[in-house]
């Protein structure tokens, strides 16, 4: 749907966009917590223990997003064709792919940083978004470029 129908349609591409970036959210799972030690006596051996050597229990991650995260990013066209959505007209539009992109970048970084720096005017289209008339769009922009630019080998390669 992206990369064929969007620039037509542009309710079902915010819609797919909107989609996708529930999909590929990661959260924690509410009110389950997983021990450092899965051991089924693990309860018993640390109920012994003063509370300080205890590990504490970390939270249970649901890793669909992250699973789904991959499949998008199979290859680059799907993340090259979200930045040519980010066009300063469709205000929803615009403002999921900033979500999306955003999202795609806490999971993997390091992948999307490299498809937008190979995108034809993959770094252009997100500095546009920054001189946006909406604050919204704006702020995302701003808080997106931040982590966009918190690797310093991205750093030299945008420099360059």
């Amino acid at each position: 749907m992206l990369e064929d129908d969007a620039a037509e349609d542009v309710e079902t591409a915010k819609a797919v966009v909107e989609t996708l970036s529930l999909l590929c959210e990661v959260e924690e799972v509410d009110g389950r917590v997983r021990s450092t030690n899965p051991s089924p006596l693990s309860p018993l051996l640390h109920a012994h223990l003063p509370l300080s050597l205890s590990p504490l229990p970390q939270p249970v991650r649901d890793d669909s997003g992250l699973r789904n995260t991959d499949s998008f990013l199979a290859t680059p066209s799907p993340l090259h064709k979200l930045l040519t959505l980010m066009t300063p007209t469709h205000f929803y539009l615009r403002f999921f792919s900033l979500q999306l992109l955003g999202i795609l970048l806490n999971n993997k970084s390091q992948q999307v940083q490299g498809y937008v720096l190979t995108s034809p005017g993959g770094i252009g289209r997100l500095v546009e978004t920054l001189d946006d008339s909406r604050e919204i769009i704006r702020n995302g922009s701003q808080l997106l470029s931040c982590r966009f630019c918190h690797d310093r080998e991205t750093n030299s390669t945008i420099d360059v």
